[in-house]
């Protein structure tokens, strides 16, 4: 500020805000945004130093500007030592609980439906191959027939232009 006031962070912020309050709030980083910043660096610096690898995290060159990689070597499983848990082999207790669910009326009242609903679909693709079989016989048995009446025609068309040929050649050569 010239004429000798005082430059003060605060009055910088007033005059800003006062001026335009939407550019403002994106100007100044809050506080709580500062500390996550500071954890995720934290963050970063603890996984790299678990890995080993001190230099995960690396500067682009100066060209690139000050972006910064993300990736993390990620460290091998701790669980090593533990068993896996072995599921689907209590098979009395599975039992238990699927009589237990049987029993309930909305359940079998739901399964019922799911089977008639099956039953109508089953019904409807057999219709649906049946139909589509008949359909594609008929078609044959039309194609059939047709192919028959076209012969019909050409060989009676063969037999009357033939014919009074062959009875004009016969008198002819007598």
């Amino acid at each position: 500020m010239e004429g000798g006031g005082v430059n003060n962070g605060s009055s910088i912020k007033r005059a800003v805000s006062s001026a335009a309050p939407e550019i403002a709030d994106s100007l100044y980083v809050s506080k709580e945004e500062e500390k996550v910043k500071k954890s995720v660096d934290v963050v970063r610096k603890s996984a790299s130093l678990d890995s080993g690898d001190v230099d995960t995290v690396k500067k682009f060159p100066s060209t690139c500007g000050s972006f910064k990689r993300r990736s993390i070597r990620r460290r091998s499983s701790k669980r090593v030592n533990r068993p896996e848990p072995e599921f689907g082999h209590d098979t009395e207790t599975y039992e238990k609980i699927r009589e237990r669910v049987l029993q309930e009326r909305a359940v079998t009242n739901a399964i019922e439906a799911l089977q008639e609903r099956y039953r109508m679909l089953t019904f409807m693709y057999d219709d649906c191959i049946e139909l589509n079989e008949d359909r594609k016989s008929r078609r044959l048995r039309k194609l059939c027939v047709q192919r028959q009446f076209e012969l019909i025609v050409l060989i009676s068309l063969f037999i009357t232009i033939c014919l009074p040929v062959s009875i004009i050649l016969i008198f002819i050569c007598r």
